[in-house]
């Protein structure tokens, strides 16, 4: 963070200019004077508290651990799935060497 104390509106507005690669977080106009608070990430949105019943509150918690069950069972459910196709390929591939193990050994005998 960067803090740089202004005397004018015009030196404020220079100083807004000449930072311009950084986030104006914070203007401090206070009775030492008036600073100007720059830093090279974006402020960060106050915490807001709010009162909630307490079922309410219990509720939502329980919704909370549900959906995360529910994501933990998605991702088993998409990894089965690979797996299952990876299953899947390798069996066709068995399969079509084996006729083609087939065909080869009726062609030899004259059958086909």
């Amino acid at each position: 963070m960067l803090t740089i104390q202004y005397y004018t509106p015009e030196e404020r507005e220079r100083l807004i200019a000449e930072f311009a690669d950084k986030f104006l977080i914070e203007e401090r106009n206070i009775a030492e004077g008036n600073f100007l608070v720059f830093s090279d990430e974006p402020a960060k949105p106050p915490v807001q508290m709010v009162t909630v019943p307490k079922a309410e509150f219990d509720a939502i918690k329980n919704t909370q651990k549900e959906l995360d069950a529910v994501k933990e069972e998605s991702k088993e459910l998409k990894l089965a799935i690979a797996e299952s196709a990876e299953v899947q390929q390798q069996d066709n591939l068995e399969n079509q060497l084996a006729v083609a193990e087939l065909v080869e050994t009726l062609t030899n005998k004259g059958v086909l």
